[in-house]
């Protein structure tokens, strides 16, 4: 299987502005706010072979910045 990847906006919480990242494809268009905000527990993602798995919410990392 090939690797396809796309430029992803990352909103950064902590310095208040947008940064162009390179995402794994079927990452990109999975919607995350969900996640961080604790809506949900539980959600859909799509595996490397295009199938689906059911995850859930076990623990959040905080950003981090460094210069």
């Amino acid at each position: 299987m090939t690797r396809v990847v796309h430029k992803g906006i990352y909103a950064s919480d902590i310095l208040a502005q947008n940064f162009t990242r390179r995402v794994d494809d079927h990452f990109c268009t999975q919607p995350t706010a969900d996640l961080w905000t604790r809506a949900t527990l539980n959600w859909t993602i799509l595996d490397d072979a295009g199938g689906t798995d059911t995850v859930t919410l076990t623990g959040l990392v905080g950003e981090a910045v460094t210069f």
